[in-house]
């Protein structure tokens, strides 16, 4: 049986990470314009929310280039 269509759960996750960093980077860039801290402040914050999806990425992308081989 051939399954050329069918998404793999490596994939979805993929997707899922991709949007998530889009998501995160929008509310981030909505976050700085408004901010009331200083620059290193909200350098802070965002790194803070930014990092653990960053971190994902990584374990996502490397996940599915491994299943791929």
């Amino acid at each position: 049986m051939e399954r050329k269509n069918f998404v793999s759960v490596h994939a979805f996750t993929l997707y899922v990470t991709v949007w998530m960093s889009w998501e995160a980077f929008r509310v981030m860039s909505a976050y700085a314009l408004v901010s009331k801290l200083d620059g290193t402040g909200t350098a802070a914050v965002i790194l803070a929310v930014t990092a653990p999806i960053t971190a994902l990425q990584v374990f996502v992308f490397r996940t599915y280039s491994e299943s791929r081989k």
